[in-house]
């Protein structure tokens, strides 16, 4: 009879005796077995949605500014230069929502009722 065999019937024994078991019987196989190690869950290249917003906020108000110390021409290259990074800023802010929001990262806090 094979080594689990002899535990199999030990513990169909126990059960049909009705107790429960002891301490030292639960603990027994426990120790023999190695322990896992703990594997922490950390997403690689994400940020906190405060940072996405501050860069998206920062981004558009210096070209907003950059526009307004310069007032180029309409149709030049810096003008063109200009609304590109207040659209980048603006993207960057509705991207940093979305991911936000589809994530799951949404509170679980007391809302309005």
């Amino acid at each position: 009879m094979s080594k689990y065999e002899r535990e199999i019937e030990e513990i169909l024994r126990k059960i049909d005796d009705g107790r429960p078991p002891t301490m030292s019987e639960r603990v027994r196989p426990q120790a023999n077995r190695k322990p896992t190690p703990i594997r922490s869950r950390r997403q690689m290249g994400t940020l906190r949605p405060e940072v996405g917003l501050l860069a998206g906020f920062v981004i558009a108000f210096l070209a907003q500014t950059a526009r307004w110390i310069m007032q180029p021409a309409s149709g030049t290259m810096a003008d063109t230069a200009i609304g590109a990074a207040v659209l980048l800023g603006f993207a960057v802010i509705v991207l940093t929502l979305v991911l936000h929001w589809t994530g799951g990262n949404r509170s679980m806090g007391v809302g309005w009722r």
